[in-house]
């Protein structure tokens, strides 16, 4: 015969093993962020390093195009 305890107990366990599935899926997906953020991070100083390379004039040009680039990827996703 199953006890009020022991019914209790096995819930809380199932309760318990739920909770770690899902906090070691917010993990896996928090790593997932870092990564893709690192991937970004390196993109962005390759470049810059480019725009270390351009004559001024190219540079600002450039420099203009993405800065109008990011305000409509920005408010494209905010709608």
């Amino acid at each position: 015969m199953v006890t009020v305890f022991q019914r209790r107990a096995s819930l809380a366990e199932e309760e318990l093993i739920r909770g770690r599935t899902k906090l070691r899926q917010a993990g896996k997906q928090i790593q997932g962020v870092i990564c893709s953020t690192y991937k970004i991070e390196r993109q962005a100083m390759g470049l810059r390093d480019i725009l270390g390379e351009l004559p001024r004039a190219e540079a600002s040009r450039f420099r203009s195009q993405v800065s109008i680039s990011d305000s409509n990827h920005i408010h494209a996703f905010h709608m």
